[in-house]
C-alpha cells in the first residue's frame, strides 16, 4: 500500500515563497552584474567640423557611442550635436561638462539642431550650453547647477528655451541672446546673473519659481542686458526673500513687467548692491506703484519687503548678541553688588 504525502498549506506557501525570493535573488545579482560593468567615458578632443560626438563615437576614450549604464565627461572640451531639425536624446546616465578647477571652462555644449535636444541629467560645472543655429533650440531634461554653469545663445537673434528642471548649489549665468525659462519651480539656489557679452542678453521667465530661490543680478554694457517677468499665475518670478540687482547703467525699460499684479521680493538695488531703496511697490512710470523708474516697462510690480541682506542680518545678530552679554554682565556684577552688601550688614 502506498502512502501518500499530503502538504499543509503553511508548507505550500513556505515553499512558493522560496521559490520568490530565489528570483529576487538572481534579479538583483543580474542588475549587480549590469552595474559592474558601468564606467566613466570622458572626451578626449572637441568635435569640430562634421564630427559629433552626442550621438557619435568621434572622441570618446572607449571609442563609442553613448549608451545606458554610463557617466560621461566632457571636461574642457566642446560636445556637438547632429544637426538639422530632428529631435536628439543623449544616451547615456549623465552629462558632466567642465570641471571645477578651469576658470573660465571651454567646455560647451554645441546645439546644432532647431529641434528638441533632451538630456535626463545634464550637469554643468564651469560648463555652458549654446545654441548653433541662426534660430532657436529647446533643452530638455534636467540640468544640475553644480558651480556654474552658462546658457549662451552666442549671438543676437538666436535663442535658447529652457524646458528642461533646473537645481544645484551653483549659479546660472545668461549671456548674448535669448534665454526662455518656462519651467515652473526650479530649485537651484546659486542666484542667477544676466551680462552682456558681444550682443544684448535678454532672459525671459516664463513661469512661477523659474529663478529659483537666489539673488538675480543684471549687468551693465553697452550692449544691454534685459529680464522679461511673464505668464505666471502666482507672479512669484522672482523669490520672495530674493533681491533684484540692477546695475547703474542699465538702460531704460531694461525690466518688463509684463504681467497684471505683484512679486513680492525680499530687496532692490539701482547701483549694483551699493545701497539698498525703501521698501514699497515699485514699477513702470504711470504704473501706479508708489516708486517709479523708465528702468521699468508693463503693468505689474514689484512689492520689495526690505529684507536685510545677508551680511546686513549676520551684524544685527551679531550687535544683539553683544548687547545680550553686556545685559548679562550687568545683571551679575549688580547681584555681586547685592551679594556684599549683604555680607557687610
Amino acid at each position: 500500500m502506498k502512502t501518500k504525502l499530503v502538504h499543509s498549506p503553511s508548507f505550500t506557501q513556505y515553499v512558493k515563497r522560496l521559490l520568490r525570493l530565489s528570483a529576487l535573488t538572481a534579479t538583483l545579482l543580474a542588475a549587480s552584474a549590469v552595474d559592474s560593468t558601468a564606467a566613466t567615458v570622458t572626451l578626449t578632443a572637441s568635435d569640430t567640423g562634421t564630427t559629433q560626438s552626442f550621438t557619435g563615437s568621434s572622441n570618446w576614450d572607449n571609442g563609442q557611442a553613448p549608451s545606458a549604464g554610463n557617466d560621461y565627461r566632457t571636461g574642457v572640451y566642446t560636445l556637438r550635436t547632429d544637426g538639422g531639425s530632428a529631435n536628439y536624446t543623449f544616451a547615456g546616465d549623465s552629462l558632466t561638462m567642465g570641471d571645477s578647477v578651469t576658470t573660465n571652462s571651454d567646455a560647451r555644449l554645441a546645439i546644432r539642431t532647431t529641434g528638441t535636444v533632451t538630456i535626463s541629467d545634464l550637469r554643468l560645472n564651469h560648463g555652458n550650453v549654446a545654441v548653433y543655429v541662426s534660430t532657436s533650440s529647446t533643452l530638455a531634461g534636467s540640468v544640475t547647477l553644480i558651480d556654474w554653469g552658462s546658457f549662451s545663445p552666442t549671438a543676437a537673434g538666436r535663442t535658447l528655451i529652457v524646458t528642461a528642471t533646473v537645481g544645484g548649489s551653483g549659479q546660472l549665468r545668461v549671456s548674448t541672446g535669448n534665454v526662455i525659462l518656462n519651467h515652473a519651480n526650479n530649485s537651484y539656489t546659486g542666484g542667477t546673473i544676466v551680462a552682456a557679452s558681444s550682443a544684448e542678453s535678454h532672459l525671459f521667465v516664463q513661469a512661477d519659481g523659474a529663478l529659483g530661490s537666489g539673488d538675480v543680478s543684471l549687468k551693465g554694457g553697452s550692449n544691454g542686458t534685459k529680464l522679461t517677468l511673464s505668464n505666471g499665475i502666482t507672479n512669484s518670478y522672482i523669490a520672495s526673500t530674493a533681491s533684484l540687482i540692477l546695475a547703474k547703467d542699465l538702460q531704460s525699460e531694461s525690466v518688463t513687467l509684463s504681467f497684471q499684479g505683484v512679486n513680492v521680493i525680499g530687496n532692490l538695488s539701482f547701483d549694483g548692491g551699493l545701497t539698498w531703496v525703501t521698501a514699497g511697490t515699485y514699477g513702470a512710470i504711470g504704473s501706479g506703484a508708489t516708486y517709479q523708474s523708465d528702468i521699468f516697462s508693463g503693468t505689474g510690480l514689484l512689492e520689495v519687503t526690505g529684507i536685510p541682506e545677508a551680511s546686513t542680518s549676520a551684524m544685527l545678530g551679531i550687535g544683539a548678541l553683544i548687547g545680550a552679554l553686556v545685559i548679562r554682565q550687568s545683571v551679575k556684577k549688580s547681584k555681586a553688588g547685592e551679594e556684599s552688601g549683604r555680607i557687610g550688614l
